[in-house]
């Protein structure tokens, strides 16, 4: 975009981007950034060469949204890095939101218009009017980096609400969608929508079933690809567990205070009463909760499940329940030296 003004002693000739700065020049050689440091009297030139009332930079230095300027009607207008205002139409109807950092690494900000919130593509630069939010809370997570083992922050969830309900909703990158309601809105609060990131269509359409028919308000997957789904009962608030693919199958009934999935191999941990039991990979309760704590144990790739009861531990097989080593012990450093020493 080129702008051509006469302005107090100087002409603003064109605007452009440099390290993430907006800079403009002044009788076609004085270069002036547009930063918190810069003279008032260029920012002032620069508000009003856009017929703006007020600026604002992003507290992100390396954003490609450094700026954004307030029109008179009072919208909120995004300066990219490419010396121009985003969808400058639309800003006389919306007001844009920066994009914080997770956002723009998944191409999307927020704009909002008469107390309703609305997405914004930011690859095709559009806003996306299919849909408003009255709220939008978005949760990040830290995972480890397959690559370089580093600690990473990525979106976890973005749940919407509309009047009085909550959803998800999930950037779409395979369909002209920017975005696609994933959960729909059917939950009370935001921290009752599950995150089922990059679930199958069929799993989702499972989930929601599920939700209906075991009359569930908390549903959680235990495994990465909702195969495994820990639910609980709304009215009992105890938890079981189903399974399946497309179609769910009970496997755990719903009556345990909470379900711990254990892997290689899999291995269900089960609280009920203050007391602990498990079931195996068949699902089958090979010792019922009468425990006082558990403990998953390996050896040589070999696991076992330690059991305590009346102050001592054993070690039992996780598929069949069979004693893996003779003998009880006080702590599981003693049971882990007797499973040694017994091979």
């Amino acid at each position: 975009m080129k702008i051509r003004c006469s302005l107090l002693f100087f002409t603003l000739i064109f605007v452009f981007q440099i390290h993430a700065q907006v800079s403009f020049y002044i009788n076609d050689a004085q270069e002036v950034s547009i930063t918190k440091e810069t003279k008032r009297k260029y920012i002032k030139a620069f508000l009003k060469a856009h017929k703006a009332k007020a600026i604002e930079f992003n507290p992100n230095p390396d954003s490609n949204y450094p700026l954004r300027i307030k029109t008179k009607k009072g919208n909120w207008a995004l300066f990219n890095i490419e010396n121009r205002l985003i969808i400058p139409k639309s800003a006389r109807q919306y007001s844009f939101q920066f994009p914080t950092k997770h956002q723009e690494e998944n191409r999307f900000t927020w704009a909002t218009q008469k107390n309703k919130i609305y997405w914004v593509d930011l690859y095709h630069e559009k806003v996306e009017t299919k849909m408003s939010f009255d709220e939008v809370k978005l949760t990040t997570k830290t995972e480890i980096d397959r690559f370089t083992q580093e600690k990473v922050e990525e979106i976890d969830k973005i749940a919407v609400r509309k009047e009085q309900k909550w959803g998800l909703i999930e950037p779409s990158y395979e369909s002209d969608e920017a975005f696609y309601l994933s959960r729909n809105f059917l939950y009370n609060s935001p921290e009752e929508v599950p995150n089922p990131r990059e679930f199958p269509i069929y799993q989702l359409q499972m989930i929601e079933q599920v939700r209906k028919d075991y009359n569930a308000d908390l549903i959680k997957a235990v495994d990465d690809f909702g195969y495994y789904l820990k639910i609980r009962n709304k009215r009992s608030q105890r938890w079981g567990l189903v399974v399946g693919e497309g179609q769910a199958f009970n496997e755990i009934p719903m009556q345990y205070d909470d379900i711990i999935h254990h892997r290689n191999p899999e291995t269900f941990e089960v609280h009920k009463d203050g007391k602990v039991g498990y079931y195996n990979s068949q699902f089958e309760l090979i010792k019922n909760p009468i425990y006082e704590d558990f403990h998953f144990m390996h050896l040589d790739y070999t696991r076992g499940c330690a059991l305590q009861k009346d102050g001592f531990w054993q070690l039992f097989n996780a598929f069949d329940g069979s004693l893996m080593v003779d003998g009880k012990a006080k702590t599981l450093d003693e049971l882990q030296e007797l499973w040694l020493n017994g091979r």
